[in-house]
């Protein structure tokens, strides 16, 4: 979708922006704004809690702070907007250490989540608490135990019983939390060769 695609556009070009000239970062920087950012209504996800929200309001912070330095007043209206939404779909969808869409919703969600994390860690030295709302470090335990034995996943809510598959998303937790056990699952799949 849009914010998949601004949030690549905005990682490339962080990535090569070292290699592009004023007028090619001018235009990459107007194609965020006008295609993507004024077109996203942050608003919108004020109401929505879920991995989408996650992924929308991860994208325009993405793409606010790949223009921050070309248009600071909107990118700072932006960044606000989307880390105050995702404040509280973050608060709502990991209440209790857990994750409503089942398995894969929360690996595809929460990947998005470290991603403005680690975004805004790296260009503010802090999260503003978002990796501290309480159940966000707690559903790396539910997401290992949705795992199954028999090369399946719990199958609940949305995401349905699926073929088990690593959640990249797990690794983080393990590394932040420093507790191994947490990619248990993925190591498995490693070291089967998958």
């Amino acid at each position: 979708g849009m914010s998949e695609t601004a949030l690549a556009v905005s990682v490339a070009y962080d990535w090569i922006w070292d290699r592009l000239s004023a007028e090619e970062r001018d235009t990459v920087c107007n194609a965020l704004i006008e295609k993507y950012l004024k077109k996203s209504d942050y608003n919108h996800f004020k109401g929505f809690k879920g991995n989408w929200s996650s992924i929308c309001n991860c994208s325009i912070v993405m793409a606010s702070l790949a223009v921050c330095e070309h248009a600071p007043e909107l990118a700072e209206e932006y960044i606000n907007s989307s880390y105050w939404n995702n404040k509280g779909n973050i608060k709502i969808v990991y209440e209790g250490g857990g994750y409503p869409e089942g398995f894969s919703y929360w690996n595809y969600g929460t990947q998005y989540q470290i991603c403005m994390i680690e975004s805004l860690k790296g260009i503010f030295g802090h999260d503003g608490g978002l990796s501290q709302t309480p159940g966000f470090m707690e559903s790396a335990l539910f997401a290992l135990y949705t795992h199954g034995t028999n090369g399946a996943t719990f199958s609940f809510a949305d995401g349905g019983s699926t073929k088990d598959h690593p959640l990249l998303a797990s690794w983080w937790f393990a590394v932040q939390q420093k507790n191994p056990t947490l990619a248990y699952a993925e190591k498995r799949f490693l070291n089967k060769g998958g």
